[in-house]
């Protein structure tokens, strides 16, 4: 016997009954309510709502002004439309269209609520597969001929509002294209047009497959307007013009290329009778007029999100459920954020346990999970590689995954090896496919592709070579901001070299030590040392194991600007002093000496903490042996470096002894290490010794000629900020803004005082530094001002 399951509110229960009682005498069919089928007291309600569903033949679900946007009934009819049970719709009285889930508007109703007789023959008569009567009171909020898939519209759409927007824009400019790679979510944005696009009365979906023509839109059109099988083209495209419609090619990939022409002359046809067309496919038509949108991959909030609703929608067992649900994001990373792998992973979980589908999700090695990749990515690629230069395109995809977080046109040719032609033949192919794509600046690939392709070992050298060269560039230029976005490509160079080759490793870490401390990645620098000399405990060659035991000290010293200060600089200390257990000034004159300034370094800072004189002391004695065994004209920046370090060192003993000897020596330091930090060579690393400079001058002021150091102060601070701005260095900018303003609240000036205040605390703001925020504000309301 055929059961339906009837979906409907508890306030409606009487009215539900005599439906419920009628359509089982006029069927014969089991009508499934749950306030007369449930035994009661349930003591599981919940259960034995799932098992109803699950063994029921179909479903009704009865509209109301009680059961619009009820979770638990939109959950049972999203269940049973995924499921793929046919779902009837009895309307039973005014609730306002507005009320109802606007999934529903595609869909046939049955209004009881104005011929209840007719009504329910009409509802007898579909459960029957009978025809229905003539005068039956169905409703069309918006009708759509063509078959869409349910699994389309039956969960809400999430994180796309963006791509919504842009594809309704789009179609009022012309035929719109929804390109991407398989199971992005461009049907299901699509349905979602159909279902919410203004100034249309009605739909047209029409799902191409590698047999379809152009002819068979014609034919969903006749259909649609009621035209006899014999109307003529004009006339079935001029009905469009007084009954506006969207018309969808769905699946457009699957279009034969002899084909596509027929189908190109229809679409310039039917905008050209005013009505809207989309397509969805993997790759982008020449259209005339064609407008092309790119969804991009969903947030992970959104992510989440689809998560719980398709969990909810495929009725995961209640045990998993929860589960699930708590562990939405998680399930959403490992899936890449794809919405085609989430719906084939939350289907996984109906069978497997969550975590054996979250492992297999990370590593996609699995025949399930192949074959889910086979379907959304593979299948574009041999498709692709069957067109055009496809063949060239495929190869230099597979050399192209190497990258992360995108790539550079320079980049691409290093790795490809290719001549301008041949790569931008490639690359326009591959953004034709939707394998990659551009913003301007970088091209990306589609995180689907990267998980689903494997890079071979020469491209991975080919990676490297280039970034460590770039890494190299940007340290020469300090551009350590720019450097920034090329993040994600340097961690897959490492992870690769750390695997094969540990001595690369400690040249991509080394050449990249001061983009690790511009940006504030001291963890992650401390971990790639770590690492290195895990790797390096068995190498034979101690020259190796001292740069990384340099590199060491210099992650811990760094490291302890921010935590366990004490115990990061004696680790600090501890691996400078091991670097130098190999290191010499014979053999090694020019590491001997950058690794004693940096252990004077270490003793500065730890000087700060205990023994302060004696550390005082070892520093300003390291930094000298420093400076005996580097010239200004082999090696002028680190001859800078260590005279900057040199007189931070001096300027820290004159507040415990001989101060003004001790800061003129600072000066003096500072000075000689400005003759070789030039904006053009070293633009941060001056700046930071223009602030030293500017500091002493201001302490010194408090000693002989005030006002005149304090100008002189002033004029240090100014030269700091020509390379030191809230983009290249925001905290070192912040911290210039609050000197000038102290400078000039000496000098009288209070209007400038309150005005890099207020600029200081903007930044403190920003960098989420909220005590040194409010220190400005108050000193900026102790002056009578007020920030905006």
């Amino acid at each position: 016997m055929t059961t339906v399951f009837i979906s409907h509110a508890t306030a409606d229960d009487d009215i539900v009954t005599r439906l419920h009682d009628e359509l089982e005498a006029a069927t014969g069919h089991q009508m499934w309510v749950d306030h007369k089928d449930l035994v009661s007291p349930d003591s599981n309600y919940r259960a034995s709502i799932q098992k109803a569903l699950q063994t029921c033949d179909a479903g009704l679900l009865v509209l109301s002004r009680n059961s619009t946007q009820r979770p638990e009934i939109v959950s049972e009819w999203t269940y049973l439309l995924n499921t793929g049970h046919p779902l009837y719709i009895a309307k039973i009285d005014d609730v306002p269209l507005i009320d109802i889930d606007y999934r529903l508007h595609i869909v046939q109703w049955v209004d009881l609520s104005t011929n209840w007789e007719t009504g329910v023959a009409t509802l007898a008569a579909f459960m029957l597969g009978k025809p229905a009567p003539s005068d039956a009171p169905l409703v069309h909020v918006r009708r759509v001929s063509g078959i869409i898939d349910r699994r389309l519209t039956a969960i809400p759409m999430s994180g796309r509002d963006d791509d919504l927007a842009k594809v309704k824009s789009s179609l009022m400019r012309g035929p719109t294209s929804i390109v991407g790679v398989g199971g992005l979510g461009k049907s299901r944005l699509a349905a979602e047009i159909v279902m919410t696009l203004e100034d249309i009365r009605g739909a047209i979906w029409h799902y191409a497959r590698d047999v379809s023509r152009a002819d068979d839109v014609l034919e969903l059109l006749r259909e649609h307007f009621g035209l006899q099988v014999t109307a003529t083209r004009r006339e079935t495209l001029e009905r469009i013009k007084t009954n506006k419609l969207l018309i969808v090619i769905d699946n457009a990939e699957s279009i034969p290329d002899e084909r596509k022409a027929d189908y190109i002359t229809l679409i310039d046809e039917l905008h050209e009778v005013g009505a809207r067309v989309l397509l969805t496919g993997r790759a982008e038509w020449d259209i005339v007029m064609g407008q092309v949108c790119h969804p991009v991959t969903l947030p992970i909030e959104a992510a989440a999100q689809v998560v719980r609703d398709m969990a909810q929608a495929f009725g995961v067992p209640a045990a998993t459920l929860d589960e699930l649900n708590n562990r939405a994001e998680e399930f959403a990373k490992a899936a890449r954020q794809h919405p085609r792998l989430i719906e084939w992973a939350v289907k996984q979980v109906i069978r497997f346990p969550v975590e054996n589908v979250l492992r297999d999700l990370r590593e996609l090695k699995s025949q399930k999970a192949q074959d889910a990749l086979d379907e959304m990515i593979h299948k574009t690629v041999r498709q692709m590689e069957a067109a055009g230069n496809g063949a060239e395109a495929k190869a230099a995809l597979e050399k192209l995954v190497v990258f992360r977080g995108g790539f550079t046109y320079e980049a691409a040719q290093a790795v490809l090896d290719a001549n301008d032609d041949q790569l931008m033949n490639c690359l326009d192919t591959l953004q034709t496919w939707q394998f990659v794509t551009f913003d301007g600046r970088r091209y990306e690939v589609d995180p689907m592709v990267l998980a689903s392709l494997e890079p071979d070992e020469i491209v991975r050298r080919f990676h490297y070579a280039y970034y460590i060269v770039l890494a190299g560039n940007h340290d020469e230029a300090q551009d350590y901001a720019g450097f920034d976005v090329e993040s994600a490509n340097l961690e897959a160079a490492f992870e690769w070299v750390i695997q094969t080759n540990p001595k690369l490793a400690l040249w991509l870490a080394n050449g990249i030590g001061n983009f690790f401390a511009n940006r504030g990645r001291f963890h992650q620098e401390l971990s790639w040392y770590k690492r290195i000399i895990a790797r390096l405990e068995t190498h034979d060659d101690n020259f190796l194991r001292s740069s990384a035991q340099n590199g060491l000290g210099f992650a811990y010293n760094n490291l302890a600007e921010i935590e366990e200060r004490e115990k990061n600089l004696k680790l600090a200390i501890a691996a400078f002093e091991a670097a130098l257990a190999y290191w010499t000034a014979e053999n090694a004159p020019v590491d001997y000496a950058n690794t004693h300034n940096n252990l004077g370094e270490a003793y500065r800072n730890l000087a700060q903490i205990e023994e302060q004189e004696r550390n005082l002391k070892r520093a300003l004695t390291a930094h000298k042996i420093a400076l005996m065994h580097l010239t200004k004209e082999s090696n002028p920046l680190h001859y800078a470096m260590t005279q900057n370090n040199l007189g931070n060192v001096y300027g820290d003993l004159s507040k415990i002894e001989e101060r003004e000897s001790n800061l003129k020596q600072a000066i003096t330091a500072y000075e000689a290490a400005l003759v070789y930090r030039t904006t053009d060579r070293a633009p941060l690393a001056r700046a930071q010794t223009h602030y030293n400079l500017g500091v002493t001058y201001y302490q010194l002021s408090n000693i002989e000629e005030p006002e005149l150091n304090v100008k002189r102060a002033v004029a240090a601070y100014e030269a700091a900020l020509e390379n030191w701005t809230a983009t290249t260095a925001p905290l070192d900018y912040a911290d210039t803004q609050w000197n000038l303003g102290v400078a000039h609240e000496y000098l009288g000036d209070i209007e400038s005082a309150i005005a890099y205040w207020c600029e200081a605390a903007k930044y403190y703001r920003s960098m989420g530094i909220i005590d040194k925020a409010r220190l400005m504000l108050e000193g900026v309301a102790s002056l009578g001002g007020e920030c905006e």
